[in-house]
């Protein structure tokens, strides 16, 4: 199911009070491909502004406010905030009859990206001058979308530097510039509602709705009507036609989520809709063409369910089409301290409080619990000690319950014991780990299992040996 924007010209607004500069502006601008609007006083033009989508404002800077009064000298440049405001995505180039250093500067310092002498040699300098701020534009844009970009991926169930996580997210950035459907897989509380969130900010259908559906949430004979809508008296207590959720994710991006719980019936409809883009309202015979990007999520392992029947192998590889899998916590520990801190500036503004500091005996604990609720269980811990813990008071291990005390700790060294003997135990646990991270490629996932111990050992083991992976 494709989404393309329509095909727009660039709205240049030409302001300036001499009607044949106007004539010759409109003129150029038209024959170049540009969708030109002129206006000749200040009033006129903020209006056009205010109501049209501009790309460049070709600004003269002797200008009157309003038809009645005289025009005035330094008006276009005292006017360039008021263009800032009412359309602030424009670029601004002004026009001058006067070729002065000083003043284009001055017009670059108050915010106009160009400057061009009237009368324009040859003809092609104001349409040049017009497609260089159009280029700006883009450029300003595409680094306002970087940050987007940043602001999306961190400060949420995603955040994180391990190389899970950023496999994790340069998948998500890869996959979002597409219209691939996507499942995602994972853990409860592992943020597929978030990767999914991220991959429609991040995407072409960022302008659209984001519309997320909970099958396991919805009752059974209620599923087929909340995606696909029903039509009046399709069933008891349809008194009115309604959408359904993938009308209202029109030209946006939908999430059906714990999509393994979705009844053998509905999966049929469902394939329809992902092969021909088209589906009828429950009680209806008109077909429907939508135009939605899908993106999928379970916790259940879907191969598993191909094999007893439980899920249709064709429904399956549409929608995964992209296979997004998001590790549990406990597949990496190191992001923890990155995670606590989130949720303590998150909770403590949202709770009026001061940001409490959290005991290094706290994170240590944290970073060896195997964390079975994954990333949400952690942030409801944070969020729970925010609340409960007096204001201005660092958070202890007394704070913690006690299923969060001590997990996977190593007994402590009773005296002095040998040192010789520690250092030889020691080397000797090292070499064996480096051994085995290197014939597991490493992967210290994989190494742990191979040595049969559990990921949050190795992770503290390679902490405590000071060794570094990848």
């Amino acid at each position: 199911m494709s989404h393309q924007d329509g095909i727009r010209r660039p709205v240049v607004l030409v302001v300036d009070d001499d009607e044949a500069v106007r004539a010759i502006a409109e003129s150029d601008l038209e024959d170049a491909g540009y969708e030109p609007l002129t206006a000749q006083t200040l009033s006129a033009a903020l209006a056009i502004g205010s109501r049209r989508d501009v790309n460049v404002v070709l600004l003269d800077i002797v200008l009157p406010r309003d038809p009645r009064e005289p025009a005035r000298a330094r008006a276009g440049l005292e006017a360039i905030a008021e263009f800032r405001a009412v359309c602030p995505a424009a670029e601004i180039v002004m026009l001058s009859a006067h070729d002065c250093a000083q003043l284009g500067m001055e017009a670059v310092r108050l915010g106009a990206s160009d400057f061009v002498v009237k009368p324009y040699h040859p003809a092609e300098q104001l349409v040049s001058a017009v497609a260089r701020a159009i280029e700006r534009g883009r450029t300003r844009r595409e680094v306002t979308y970087l940050r987007e970009e940043v602001n999306a991926l961190k400060g949420t169930f995603l955040a994180g530097k391990s190389p899970a996580m950023r496999r994790v997210m340069d998948e998500i950035r890869a996959v979002a510039v597409t219209d691939a459907a996507v499942l995602l897989t994972g853990e409860t509380g592992t943020g597929k509602e978030l990767a999914a969130r991220a991959i429609h900010a991040l995407g072409p259908r960022k302008d659209g709705p984001f519309v997320a559906v909970n099958v396991a949430a919805l009752p059974k004979d209620l599923v087929e009507a909340t995606l696909f809508g029903h039509e009046r008296g399709a069933f008891t207590g349809a008194t009115q036609s309604h959408p359904g959720r993938f009308e209202t994710a029109r030209g946006g991006t939908l999430l059906l989520d714990e999509i393994g719980e979705l009844d053998p019936g509905l999966q049929v409809k469902l394939l329809r809709v992902l092969q021909e883009g088209e589906f009828e309202r429950v009680g209806g015979s008109k077909t429907i063409h939508c135009d939605v990007r899908v993106v999928a999520a379970t916790n259940r392992d879907l191969r598993e369910d191909i094999r007893t029947q439980r899920f249709r192998q064709d429904l399956y590889f549409r929608l995964a089409v992209v296979p997004l899998a998001l590790p549990p916590l406990r597949e990496r520990l190191e992001d923890v301290p990155e995670l606590v801190s989130l949720f303590l500036d998150r909770y403590a503004r949202k709770h009026a409080r001061p940001r409490p500091a959290v005991d290094e005996k706290v994170l240590d604990h944290f970073c060896h619990y195997d964390w079975p609720g994954n990333v949400r269980e952690l942030e409801h811990l944070i969020q729970r000690l925010i609340v409960l813990k007096p204001p201005g008071k660092a958070i202890v291990p007394e704070d913690l319950p006690l299923e969060y005390r001590g997990v996977g700790r190593d007994p402590p060294a009773e005296g002095n014991g040998n040192t010789e003997l520690r250092a030889w135990v020691e080397a000797s646990e090292r070499d064996l780990i480096l051994r085995t991270l290197t014939r597991c490629g490493g992967n210290r996932h994989k190494a742990a299992a191979a040595l049969g111990i559990h990921p949050a050992t190795m992770f503290r083991k390679l902490n405590r040996l000071g060794i570094q992976t990848d």
